[in-house]
């Protein structure tokens, strides 16, 4: 009986390492398809998004929004992934890949806002959100690449989200926007 049942619970384990495996590979190829058909727009005039009856304003915020909240979504399928076949960290490193690669079209789109409109309060707040973010996954790579616990990985986030949090204070958001463009 004992042997039948520690079968069962072996395969139960091996079921729930692997649930997460089918909602990566969607997610890894649905940013695929959105990254072959939506750069033309991301990297668009503001005389093409005109022509489509388009202001960059829409564009930036539409885009920074839906990019931060997805490449999170990706960070915490890579972060409650427990399979460490090679297939599953195959899928992880091209997640973390494509998580990076949203982060920084969701930089390029704060940064286009902020050049031709200069700095708001919101926008400074994006450039801390996108440099979290990205300092979140570079901190979870290189915890993944070397296969340490997370419990360190929780630990050094917990650090730089804190320097983050001192660089914002530091910096004077109402003297940027003031006295730069």
């Amino acid at each position: 009986y004992s042997h039948k049942q520690k079968g069962v619970e072996e395969r139960l384990s091996l079921i729930e390492d692997s649930i997460l495996i089918l909602p990566k590979i969607i997610i890894a190829l649905i940013i695929l398809i959105f990254a072959i058909t939506q750069l033309q727009l991301y990297f668009a005039s503001d005389a093409f998004l005109r022509s489509i009856n388009y202001t960059h304003s829409q564009l930036v915020n539409e885009v920074f929004t839906q990019l931060s909240i997805v490449s999170m979504a990706i960070f915490l399928l890579i972060y409650n992934g427990k399979d460490k076949s090679n297939f599953s960290r195959i899928l992880d490193y091209i997640l973390i890949a494509e998580g990076i690669f949203l982060v920084f079209i969701g930089l390029k789109s704060d940064y286009d806002y902020s050049y031709f409109h200069g700095f708001t309060l919101k926008r400074l707040y994006g450039f801390a959100i996108v440099c979290w973010i990205i300092g979140t996954y570079a901190l979870y790579a290189a915890n993944y690449m070397k296969k340490l616990k997370n419990t360190l990985f929780i630990s050094r986030l917990i650090l730089f989200s804190c320097f983050v949090l001192i660089i914002v204070n530091l910096v004077n958001f109402d003297y940027l926007i003031y006295h730069v463009r």
